[in-house]
């Protein structure tokens, strides 16, 4: 049996709590590493989008007219993710920082074989 290659895309997150808005260094224990993998890009990009709201709403928790807020960041981190690729292959990284934490999404291709 032949096998082919498929290709699937990757989402990564990795977060943490910083202890103040200048040293950013890890809260102990707070590392926060996560991954999953998708059938296309689009899903991916889905994903993503649950993701970078889900973190953006924590930021701003309990912070009163903070929607427009929200939406800003939110809107930033997508389009870091939708400019084209100048040649790495559709890798994509996105750094949030805030005062109190960091965020690093990833975005990639992977080939496996079917």
């Amino acid at each position: 049996m032949k096998k082919t290659k498929k290709t699937l895309w990757v989402l990564a997150e990795a977060f943490t709590l910083t202890g103040d808005a200048f040293a950013h260094e890890t809260i102990h224990k707070s590392l926060a590493p996560w991954a999953g993998v998708y059938p296309t890009r689009e899903a991916c990009m889905d994903a993503l989008a649950g993701r970078v709201g889900e973190r953006v709403g924590e930021n701003y928790e309990g912070l009163d007219d903070a929607d427009d807020d929200i939406s800003a960041d939110i809107a930033e981190v997508m389009d870091g993710f939708v400019q084209p690729d100048h040649g790495n292959d559709g890798y994509r990284r996105y750094n949030y920082s805030t005062d109190d934490r960091e965020v690093v999404w990833r975005v990639y291709p992977t080939e496996v074989e079917a």
